[in-house]
Order: structure tokens, then C-alpha cells, then sequence
């Protein structure tokens, strides 16, 4: 019997595993062929209320995953490319970006999933365009997507003995509360492990639908899931600026009250004939009461710490600092633009203050501002090349590695100027201030 439980639970790891790395593969492909409109949906970003919500939204369709979107917001709100409130009203609601894929699971397709898988590989590899290739990716990778239910139900006998057990713990079990919270924690942990909603979303639809847990064991792993992907974003936000830590705050916030919303309330839902519930079902009315509470949260918030955000000045990180293989490339190489466009303008103070130094002293709040350009430029290069090797972990196509590489010559030679810019001002003031001894 153990034998067989490990079996199961081999499959349900490994069919983990090839969805998350599945959908990776599809937003890679989706977002390389819909690259344009990703990029102009990014420029809503810095609009007002409305149209950071558009973003989001667009955002997280076109790259068909929640935490992708959210730890892309994180990078550009720690760079200061946009405020608090757009990175709030960004990150809304991009809960409803994956509905697209989340759907397409609940749907039976049978052996279609395989013959997609097949005619995905085989226009891959005979794609002699870019776009072709990217779109044989992108098939082969639905096509995993949606073949986890069959390799699922290829193991009927680990399933019922796994169910079983299950089931006989639970009957154990006197409490339905400590049920939820135990239930809920092995959603955490399973988030932890695979860092995607979507594998295990997948995976636990599917155990509903071949029977080996009911739908009420699967929502409280679910919300495991939802409320620790809420979870790990506050926590790496602690060494982010404080517009993150303020979004990621109020909605770890909002996420907890839902929880908790649940969590004591699951046994009036279940009574319930007014929904028929699913885990698709539980993930809209999830969103929207978390979105409800989020928004609470916000404004609650924002309202007493506006004193302590006019005080305090906003420090500006420029980091990625999510799981690497949630990088967007697109929307990576157009924030690293923007961070050379920054590194660009600075450099040409610096040479416009070195072209003075040359011919008359400097003032003394001159030098100063030109040392400390320096020293801020060789912490931009020093971010910019740490961001730029974490891009180049993600699945890039031959055109964005060129695009890396000339990134990273760039910053080597704007930051040369700028120690030589140093050079000839720390000469010519020694110039200036002791001609005799030269």
C-alpha cells in the first residue's frame, strides 16, 4: 500500500512539474509573438487609476500567468518608473489574466491534448521562420498544459487507494476547521515547491474529476495555494522600496481576511444550492471578495500613511527579485531600456560638467554632484548587470540574447565614461587648487 500511495503521488508531482514548466514555455512563446501589444499595454501603466488596471490586465492575459505580472509591477515600482497607486491598481486584478488557460483545463479534451503535443513539436522543429517556431512552441506547450488529466487517470489503482486514505484520516478528523487549516497548509507547501497556481490548480481539478478527492478538499488546498502565493510576494518584499511593501502589505491583508472568510464559513457554503461550486467557481468568488478586501486595505491605508510618504523619501531598487523562471523577457529588456535611458541621461551631466572642469574651476557643489553621479552610476551598472544575467536565465530567443549582450557592452562603456569623467575632475581640481606643484 505504501508502495502505491508513492506511486500516486510520483505522478502528481511529475504532472506538477510538466504543467508549471509547460506554462512557462506557453507565456514564453505567447508573450515573443504578442510582444507588441505587451509593450504598448505597459505604457498604460504610468496613466492614472484606470488605465494602471487596463495594464495589469492585458498584462497578465498576454503572459497568461498571475505571479509573472506581479513581480514584474515589483521591478518597475522598486525602479520608480511608477508609483504606489499604480502599482496597486496594476496588480488588482491580474487574478483574472489566466482564466484563459484555467478554463481550457476544466474542459475534457481527451486525446486532442496528445495531438497537440504532436503537431506543436513537429511545426518547432520544421519552423523555418521566428514566428513560426515561436507558434509550433506554443502548441506543444497547450498541448502539455492539458495532457495532465490523461496521465492522471493512467493510475486508477494508486488514485483509489490514495482516496481512500484520505478519506479514512478525515473521517478521523472532529473538527472541520482544523480540517480547512491542515488542508490549507499542504496548499502552501505544495506553492512553495512549485511556485505556479496554475500546476496545482491543474492537478487537484483533476483529482476531483477522477474522483480520489472531492471538491471540498480541494478548495482548502487551493486556497493554500492563492493565499501563499500572497504570502511569499510580502515576504521577498521586505527588501524592496516602500510602494511595494505597501501593496504587497494591504494584499496579504485582503488575501487573510478571505481565507479566514472561508475557512469558517466552508460549511454554509456547503449547503448552498444557489452555486454549483467547482474549483473554477471558487477561484471567481475568491478573486472578487480578495479584490474587495484588497481595496479596503488600500485605502484604509493609504489614508494614514500619507504624512509618513510625504516625509520619507522613496529609495529606488533596481532588482528583480522573484523566482527567476517568472521573468518576463519582453517587459525585462523594456525595463532595462529605461533604466539605460536613466544610466544615459546621468553620464551626460557628468560630461557636461567635465567639459567645464576642463577650462575653469568647478564650484564646489559642482564637483560634489559630479562625484556623486559616479558613485551612483557604478551602483546602476553593478544592478544593471546583475538584472541582465537573471534575464538571460529565462528562456530567451536568439534575438533578446543579442539584445542582452549589447545591453551589457553599453553599461560596461557609460560607466567608463563616468570613472573617467571622475578622473579628469579629481585632476583638473588638483590643478586648479595647487598649480605650483604641477
Amino acid at each position: 500500500m505504501t508502495n502505491t500511495v508513492i506511486d500516486f503521488l510520483m505522478v502528481v508531482f511529475g504532472v506538477a512539474g510538466i504543467i508549471a514548466i509547460s506554462q512557462k514555455w506557453f507565456s514564453e512563446a505567447l508573450q515573443t509573438i504578442l510582444s507588441i501589444p505587451l509593450k504598448k499595454s505597459k505604457n498604460l501603466m504610468s496613466g492614472n487609476d484606470f488605465f494602471a488596471t487596463v495594464s495589469g490586465l492585458i498584462s497578465a492575459t498576454l503572459l497568461q500567468s498571475r505571479s509573472m505580472s506581479q513581480w514584474m509591477g515589483m521591478s518597475y515600482a522598486n525602479s520608480g518608473l511608477i508609483t504606489q497607486n499604480q502599482l496597486f491598481f496594476f496588480q488588482w486584478l491580474i487574478w483574472l489574466g489566466p482564466l484563459g488557460l484555467m478554463l481550457l483545463w476544466t474542459l475534457s479534451f481527451g486525446h486532442l491534448a496528445f495531438y497537440l503535443v504532436g503537431i506543436g513539436a513537429i511545426v518547432y522543429l520544421a519552423g523555418y521562420g521566428r514566428v513560426l517556431s515561436h507558434l509550433g512552441k506554443l502548441i506543444f506547450s497547450l498541448g502539455l498544459v492539458l495532457s495532465g488529466q490523461s496521465i492522471l487517470s493512467s493510475v486508477p489503482e494508486s488514485s483509489i487507494v490514495f482516496g481512500r486514505i484520505l478519506e479514512v484520516w478525515l473521517s478521523g478528523q472532529s473538527s472541520p476547521v482544523l480540517i480547512n487549516v491542515i488542508l490549507m497548509a499542504a496548499g502552501l507547501g505544495a506553492y512553495l515547491l512549485f511556485r505556479s497556481n496554475l500546476a496545482i490548480f491543474a492537478v487537484l481539478w483533476s483529482m476531483v474529476s477522477t474522483e480520489v478527492i472531492n471538491i471540498w478538499v480541494a478548495i482548502p488546498c487551493l486556497l493554500g495555494v492563492l493565499w501563499g502565493s500572497h504570502f511569499y510576494y510580502f515576504w521577498v518584499s521586505r527588501q524592496a522600496n516602500r510602494s511595494v511593501k505597501h501593496v504587497a502589505t494591504v494584499t496579504l491583508l485582503g488575501s487573510t481576511v478571505s481565507a479566514l472568510f472561508f475557512i469558517f464559513g466552508m460549511r454554509y457554503l456547503m449547503v448552498t444550492d444557489y452555486i454549483q461550486w467547482n474549483l473554477f467557481s471558487f477561484y471567481l468568488l475568491w478573486g472578487l471578495l480578495t479584490s474587495v478586501f484588497v481595496l479596503v486595505s488600500h485605502i484604509v491605508f493609504s489614508f494614514f500613511g500619507k504624512a509618513a510618504e510625504l516625509q520619507s523619501k522613496q529609495k529606488q531598487i533596481f532588482d528583480f527579485s522573484g523566482p527567476v523562471h517568472q521573468i518576463s523577457p519582453v517587459l525585462s529588456l523594456d525595463l532595462v531600456d529605461q533604466e539605460l535611458k536613466k544610466l544615459s541621461a546621468m553620464v551626460d551631466s557628468m560630461l557636461r560638467l567635465t567639459r567645464v572642469s576642463i577650462t575653469q574651476e568647478l564650484e564646489s557643489d559642482d564637483r560634489q554632484r559630479l562625484l556623486k553621479y559616479e558613485d551612483i552610476t557604478d551602483r546602476i551598472c553593478e544592478e544593471l548587470k546583475s538584472f541582465l544575467d537573471k534575464t538571460s536565465q529565462a528562456g530567451l530567443t536568439q534575438c533578446q540574447v543579442q539584445i542582452v549582450r549589447k545591453n551589457h557592452i553599453v553599461c560596461h562603456h557609460l560607466e567608463s565614461l563616468a570613472d573617467h569623467c571622475k578622473a579628469i575632475c579629481v585632476a583638473t581640481t588638483a590643478m586648479f587648487e595647487h598649480p605650483d606643484e604641477l
